[in-house]
């Protein structure tokens, strides 16, 4: 239920992002690559923090800083597109 109410904003919002032109190019290469480095890579950042302190919690650092991430996103996009 929570996935939806971020998902649908998220397809909204990259789609507001790209010219019609290249809306669908922009949209699947944009996604694709986001998914591939910070979901693809999540695996080995897990097993490494884990390793490094030691600590069974530490996935949830990895997690922290890519919401960080996401939100300074937001913040960018918002002002670049005019929502004031």
């Amino acid at each position: 239920m929570l996935n939806g109410a971020s998902a649908g904003p998220l397809y909204a919002l990259m789609s507001e992002i790209f010219p019609t032109q290249i809306r669908s190019t922009g949209m699947s290469l944009s996604y694709n690559a986001g998914v591939m480095a910070f979901g693809g890579l999540a695996p080995l950042a897990f097993t490494s923090l884990i390793a490094v302190t030691g600590n069974g919690v530490a996935p949830s650092f990895y997690l922290v800083a890519m919401a960080f991430v996401s939100m300074l996103s937001l913040v960018v996009l918002w002002r670049k597109l005019g929502f004031r």
